[in-house]
């Protein structure tokens, strides 16, 4: 299995232990909050290295042409990604009205970045993205789990204004991170 599979297996699953709340409470019992607040982090963190090293490595292989117009798609659909993602822990009226915003950003930027690069590693690693989070979504909505709130304006200019502080590091460092330069 190459580092890019397991770093991908590792990290979402992980994050579908949440998606088991038995699962979560009797490791949570078991290990204390802040020791599985550290063990999650840790090999989240594990699990995220793994893909981005895996990822580099990864050797080229088409699946599809990518359209033309994926290119620009992914670097304007970025910015609205970033926002819905900060929105997922500020509590405004955007994260009221779609329920899961962040999901919803991780969503449109595992999407976006499928059809601006076509080849079996970005596709392996976007998609997970993108079917994680459908698959949250649904479950999220089947468990009711949904976060009430009074909503306050000052929760959306937060996530516009650190969503799109976020989009401009990630447009500009692009290039720096990923070897993939932007423009």
């Amino acid at each position: 299995m190459d580092l890019l599979t397991f770093g991908l297996i590792l990290f979402f699953a992980l994050h579908t232990i949440p998606l088991v709340p038995e699962l979560r409470t009797r490791l949570h019992h078991k290990l204390g909050e802040k020791r599985w607040k550290i063990a999650f982090s840790l090999a989240s963190l594990a699990g995220l290295v793994m893909i981005g090293f895996g990822y580099a490595r990864a050797e080229y292989a088409a699946l599809w042409q990518p359209p033309g117009w994926g290119y620009d798609a992914a670097i304007y659909a970025m910015a609205p990604a970033f926002v819905l993602i900060a929105a997922g822990d500020l509590k405004g009226h955007i994260r009221k009205i779609l329920r899961h915003p962040m999901l919803i950003g991780f969503f449109l930027f595992g999407a976006v970045h499928m059809l601006a690069n076509g080849d079996l590693a970005s596709t392996k690693m976007f998609g997970a993205f993108a079917v994680y989070s459908l698959a949250a979504i649904i479950s999220a909505e089947a468990r009711n789990k949904i976060s009430y709130h009074t909503p306050a304006l000052k929760g959306d200019f937060r996530a516009i204004f650190g969503g799109l502080v976020i989009y401009a590091v990630f447009f500009f460092a692009h290039g720096w991170l990923f070897g993939a330069p932007l423009g």
